[in-house]
Parts: structure tokens; C-alpha cells; sequence
């Protein structure tokens, strides 16, 4: 019995470290994204408006990647699955790419 809880309780600390990694992660690309913004000069309302746009979009943007985590893995319990996202959360650390296209290039498709 306590090999099982083990394993139990390692497969909940690997996903859960999931939730922070996929935090940090969209939390890094959306900081790179804005010191991209901040080296434009806009002229026109409208380009202000899009880069306002697209702070506002953070949020909704992590969201919609934790929502597909949780679903996707079924909190932990899929371990292909859940072995797939840390793949995606590795490559994105390890080859300092963004997240997003990473989740989104097969959650369609799987």
C-alpha cells in the first residue's frame, strides 16, 4: 500500500508541477512579448489599442492553457498525456521557445 501512495502522490506532484511550470512559462513569453512592445513607437490609436489588446489577452490566454491542461491530462491521471504536456513544458524551458504554439500545435489533433 505505501508504494502505491507513493506513486500516487508522485504522479499528483508531477502534475501539479505542471500548473507552475505552465504559469511560468506563459508568464516569460508574455514579458518577452511586452519588451517587444516596448521597443515600437506607435502612431496610430489603433496600434495602442492592439498592444493594450494583447496585455488584456494574458490572462485569458492562461487560463485557456490551464483549462486545456486539466482536461487534457484528467488532473494528473493520464499518464501519456500527461507526459506529452511535460514535453511541451520542457522543450519550451529547454529550447526557450514559446509555450502557446507548443500546446496548441496538437490539442486539436489528440
Amino acid at each position: 500500500m505505501t508504494n502505491k501512495y507513493a506513486e500516487v502522490q508522485n504522479l499528483l506532484l508531477r502534475h501539479e508541477q505542471g500548473h507552475y511550470d505552465l504559469i511560468a512559462l506563459t508568464v516569460r513569453d508574455s514579458y518577452n512579448k511586452l519588451m517587444e512592445l516596448r521597443k515600437q513607437t506607435f502612431r496610430a490609436k489603433a496600434e495602442v489599442i492592439k498592444a493594450a489588446e494583447a496585455i488584456q489577452n494574458i490572462g485569458s490566454l492562461l487560463q485557456k492553457i490551464n483549462e486545456l491542461y486539466e482536461t487534457e491530462t484528467d488532473g494528473g491521471t493520464l499518464r501519456g498525456r500527461q507526459e506529452l504536456w511535460d514535453g511541451k513544458f520542457g522543450k519550451a524551458r529547454k529550447d526557450n521557445v514559446p509555450l502557446e504554439p507548443l500546446v496548441f500545435e496538437t490539442a486539436d489533433t489528440n
